[in-house]
């Protein structure tokens, strides 16, 4: 008699990151039920009939695809309404959520969530890997104000060394994995009081089951590399990144410009050094890295750069997902990114110039690409009559 599968999974978002999670979960256990949400009709049909549902992953230029993978719409999207389209699949909202993992940018993250509010309860847990820092803040804020019926949270983040091929429409199921990177794990116990102690990693044995599981799968997933740490950890990791996000991203939007641009430059380089500066100063007064050993070297001003200069070397041929976002007019994540450092600057008493105005350059440059675009577009059932 056969066992019966292990518990679904869900995940929001569908770009590089999500895609290699939901690859990972399914190479540990083949059988395990791994459902895909989008809130457009027209990529769960191109994912199924176009790609026959396979993700694929290359690794060393090794590529491995596997399928399997369930497609769910999960909010009807403006195209899913017209006459002619045939939804793939509605929305379950009587069915429960127990394990989610979101991967969206930081913007998207809210809206996919309220569309599945309903289907999550104070036994769900909810693994948030992305960049932004306020993304858990706003839904407690919004949709779970009292801990008591909120879910669990697991928190993660993936470094830098995910790529899409060169061709990324023709291929938009396809990542590759550059460098060495590691997912980092850690679990966010929520108490009346508010969060637990974030410098302890809580045994398995201590944490609800969703929690437990859901952990275990991602920790058991070998493309992933996962490693279990304190929350702190995670905390300081993603603002090492952050950190690199919120000055790559909008400087590659001022200059409209590749990575390798802002390298041998002396006036971007004084640029990225004011601005980390500013975002040295406000991380090492996080009251979340109080008791982190050794934070004013790892967050000092020097250190930020020299990362800084590593990741544009090795990205050095590529446009920032900023820039990519302002050229389609596509709200970018300015706002999570030096708009969160510019109100957490003032919460704590940082001054912090140079963000505020990357923040409005960036926000007047989507307005002004956004306009641009209306420009373009036709107007259907019109004639010019002479």
């Amino acid at each position: 008699m056969t066992s019966p599968p292990p518990p679904r999974i869900h995940i929001v978002g569908l770009g590089n990151l999500g895609c290699l999670v939901a690859h990972a979960l399914r190479s540990i256990h083949p059988r395990r039920p791994v459902t895909l949400f989008t809130h457009k009709n027209s990529v769960a049909r191109m994912f199924e009939s176009q790609y026959g549902g396979l993700i694929t992953v290359e690794k060393n230029r090794l590529a491995v695809s596997r399928k399997g993978f369930d497609v769910e719409i999960s909010n009807m999207a403006i195209e899913n309404l017209l006459p002619y389209a045939k939804p793939l699949s509605l929305p379950r909202d009587d069915e429960k959520i127990d394990h989610l993992i979101v991967t969206t940018r930081a913007p998207h993250a809210k809206k996919a969530l309220q569309a599945l509010i309903r289907r999550l309860t104070p036994q769900s847990t909810i693994a948030f890997v992305q960049n932004g820092l306020e993304v858990i803040e706003e839904i407690n804020s919004l949709f779970f104000p009292d801990p008591e019926t909120r879910p669990n949270y697991l928190l993660g983040v993936w470094p830098h060394g995910l790529f899409s091929p060169k061709e990324r429409l023709s291929e938009p199921f396809r990542v590759i994995i550059g460098g060495s990177g590691r997912l980092k794990l850690g679990v966010m116990l929520h108490t009346r009081e508010g969060p637990s102690d974030l410098t302890k990693t809580p045994t398995h044995t201590a944490l609800p089951p969703t929690t437990a599981y859901l952990l275990s799968s991602l920790l058991s997933a070998e493309d992933l590399g996962g490693m279990y740490v304190a929350p702190q950890e995670v905390i300081a990791s993603q603002l090492e990144r952050f950190a690199l996000n919120a000055v790559i991203y909008p400087l590659t939007v001022m200059f409209d410009c590749q990575n390798g641009a802002l390298l041998h430059n002396s006036y971007a380089a004084q640029v990225a050094k004011v601005l980390l500066y500013e975002i040295s100063k406000v991380f090492c007064k996080l009251t979340e890295l109080e008791k982190l050993h050794n934070k004013e070297q790892r967050f000092s001003e020097e250190t930020l750069y020299n990362m800084f200069v590593k990741v544009v070397r090795y990205n050095g041929k590529k446009e920032s997902a900023m820039l990519q976002e302002v050229k389609k007019g596509i709200p970018t994540e300015v706002e999570y990114l030096n708009g969160w450092i510019v109100r957490k600057g003032e919460e704590l008493g940082v001054e912090c110039k140079g963000n505020f105005m990357m923040l409005n350059m960036v926000k007047a440059m989507e307005k002004m690409a956004a306009r641009e675009r209306e420009r373009e577009l036709p107007i259907m059932g019109l004639e010019r009559k002479f």
